[in-house]
């Protein structure tokens, strides 16, 4: 082997070499490792939840974990770039965010809060305005007239034991012990204490019986 072809040949092996190695990694592979917690909105961890990683530049590259029982996750072996986080559990609104990985520095914990799958259907409730409309109402003292729009809207979404609440915070208001005190009951009967909104809830409607 002459001297230009053994120039040109061990040109070629740097190359070969080079493409191997971590300084030009395949696409979404790397060194970066990325990890973190998922809790519902009271702190308490949720264990078996799904992550997915998505690599933006090839969203044919995932990866994906599960979290422990208490609710910790980890994914390792990430090339540098942005990345989809997709977060899900049953009983849960699905979490979506879009993460930078390195592979040259440590990367910060993700910690993802989930909602509860009912708070959503609250929010996104048929007829939202006639509960807006009585909050409304009921800051500006006009108490009677806010009854009926929460009234209409829990025709309209009678699952929604909350508004109970509201009802009952009027008829409290406007002198109405008896209408009050059923409206509380109601409260307390539907919540179930299974967490910290609900807990809340009832120590109100509670409080709001000792005051009428």
């Amino acid at each position: 082997m002459n001297k230009k072809k053994a120039t040109l040949f061990f040109c070629l092996l740097m190359v070969f070499l080079l493409l191997g190695s971590p300084i030009f990694p395949q696409a979404g592979r790397g060194r970066g490792r990325i990890g973190g917690n998922v809790t519902d909105d009271s702190g308490n961890p949720i264990a078996s939840a799904k992550i997915t990683i998505q690599f933006l530049e090839d969203e044919n590259i995932t990866r994906e974990t599960e979290t422990d029982k208490k609710g910790k996750w980890k994914i390792g072996g990430l090339g540098s770039g942005r990345w989809r986080t997709i977060v899900s559990a049953q009983g849960f609104i699905p979490y979506e965010k879009i993460i930078n990985i390195s592979q040259l520095a440590k990367n910060p914990s993700v910690n993802i809060v989930l909602k509860k799958a009912e708070e959503q259907l609250f929010e996104d409730a048929p007829e939202m305005e006639l509960f807006l409309k009585g909050n409304e109402l009921f800051k500006e003292e006009k108490f009677e007239d806010a009854i009926a729009p929460y009234q209409e809207f829990l025709e309209k979404n009678p699952e929604i034991y909350q508004v109970h609440f509201s009802l009952g915070n009027c008829y409290k208001e406007m002198g109405n012990v008896e209408q009050a005190l059923k409206e509380y009951q109601i409260v307390i009967e539907k919540t179930t204490g299974e967490d910290n909104k609900d807990r809340k809830l009832k120590a109100k409607a509670l409080a709001g019986i000792g005051e009428t």
